[in-house]
């Protein structure tokens, strides 16, 4: 008798887990959207948090400010315009060098060295 609380308990916990795995019909499986490492949970820190105050670069001649709006859009200013694109390219690199490298890999046709075997068709 004292089982069958944790039988039921035991079924309807594999009965939603397979429910939030499978997809139904278009709409697609849950599970993977409350994934707390892939889903849309790893989105709620915002990258406003983790903006650097100040910082220190190398081979700068001038003072250059960056300001980001409230669309985290950076805009540049700088003496001169050496200092512009060292910051620029630092700051392109900062928020979007796994972008810079996938479109590289995925341009030389070695896509599947970042994927797997699923790009094998695209590299070809």
């Amino acid at each position: 008798m004292k089982y069958i609380g944790f039988l039921v308990a035991f079924a309807l916990t594999i009965a939603l887990a397979v429910a939030v795995s499978t997809p139904f019909g278009t709409i697609p499986p849950l599970a993977p959207l409350l994934d707390p490492y892939h889903g849309f949970w790893q989105n709620s820190l915002s990258e406003d948090e983790l903006a650097e105050d100040e910082l220190n670069l190398s081979n700068l001649s001038s003072e250059v400010k960056v300001i980001y709006d409230e669309n985290l859009i950076p805009h540049v200013f700088a003496e001169n315009d050496a200092d512009l694109y060292r910051a620029q390219g630092y700051i392109t690199a900062k928020h979007r060098l796994w972008q810079m490298e996938f479109q590289t890999m995925a341009a030389g046709g070695r896509l599947s060295e970042i994927v797997g075997p699923m790009a094998l068709e695209l590299d070809r």
